[in-house]
């Protein structure tokens, strides 16, 4: 059945804002509603904080062996240095990138020597190398000197000969990379075993990943907090919130009420959409829940 709600209003004096909130957490019992947007400069931390947590525990996997720790600096330093071997291994996958596209080059015309191609051209011989579609196999020049290197599909790659450095073809170049195939493929190399040194560090951090855990329902909990204790009213040295309770947990709102000094006010809803809805069984039903 649907429980019967009650609008609360607390009033407190605004230097024991915190301590109350956590008070009023503690009792658990009222859903507060904001009075004021909740913004501040610690709720951005917090949400920050808590992205770089959710995006870490995805970065470091699953582990069955875990290390039991409790201190929730070291866990936050943690995360920092997960984000920074990260990043690392994202710019050594991007140069890897790079470093392959170029490789592709070689997959095309072959091993050919950089070293080679200055050698011809300080003798006076110019090539350059061009991909293009088939069809302009019926159209190349007759007065130049053109080598067909391979075929395929609808493909063509033609190499220009010459003894000017200014004659070329109207087509598309393909330039030969400016590094030999040799110190292109152990830079690639190089590049691939750093890459997998790093992924094995970020997988150690996989056996902290409980305490990674605690530490984001941590800050979930001060984030909470804090978006209430922001979202507060406040008038001079008061401050207040509003929210809404069961009917029977009205007496223990009271009690901490007038344990602490606080002001209060307990009326019927004014709207009845804006309260949330909260389903509670009858005793009966709920003897038989865990077999549902």
């Amino acid at each position: 059945m649907i429980v019967k709600m009650k609008k609360v209003t607390l009033i407190v004096s605004d230097k024991y804002r915190d301590s109350a909130l956590k008070k009023l957490r503690k009792l658990g019992v009222l859903h507060v509603q904001n009075i004021n947007a909740p913004v501040s400069e610690d709720i951005q931390t917090l949400e920050t904080k808590l992205e770089n947590v959710n995006k870490a525990l995805q970065i470091i996997g699953e582990s069955d062996e875990q290390k039991i720790i409790t201190d929730m600096e070291h866990i936050e330093s943690q995360v920092n240095q997960i984000f920074s071997i990260k990043q690392d291994e994202e710019n050594l996958q991007r140069e890897l990138d790079e470093q392959v596209e170029i490789h592709s080059w070689f997959k095309k015309w072959g091993a050919i020597s950089l070293e080679s191609m200055q050698k011809l051209k300080r003798a006076g011989v110019f090539i350059r190398f061009y991909v293009a579609d088939k069809s302009v196999l019926k159209n190349l020049p007759e007065d130049k000197i053109i080598h067909i290197a391979k075929e395929e599909q609808n493909r063509v790659y033609l190499a220009l000969f010459s003894e000017s450095a200014d004659e070329k073809l109207d087509l598309k170049e393909d330039p030969i990379p400016t590094i030999e195939l040799v110190e292109l493929e152990r830079k690639i190399s190089q590049l691939s075993d750093e890459i997998n040194i790093i992924n094995d560090s970020i997988k150690a951090f996989s056996d902290i990943r409980d305490g990674m855990l605690k530490y984001k329902t941590d800050l979930e909990s001060q984030l909470e907090l804090n978006r209430v204790k922001y979202g507060m009213g406040d008038e001079g040295e008061l401050a207040y919130l509003q929210g809404f309770c069961p009917v029977d947990t009205v007496p223990g709102v009271k009690k901490l009420a007038a344990e602490d000094g606080w002001g209060y006010l307990i009326q019927a809803p004014d709207a009845p959409n804006e309260v949330p809805t909260l389903i509670k069984n009858p005793k009966w039903i709920r003897i038989i829940e865990p077999l549902f």
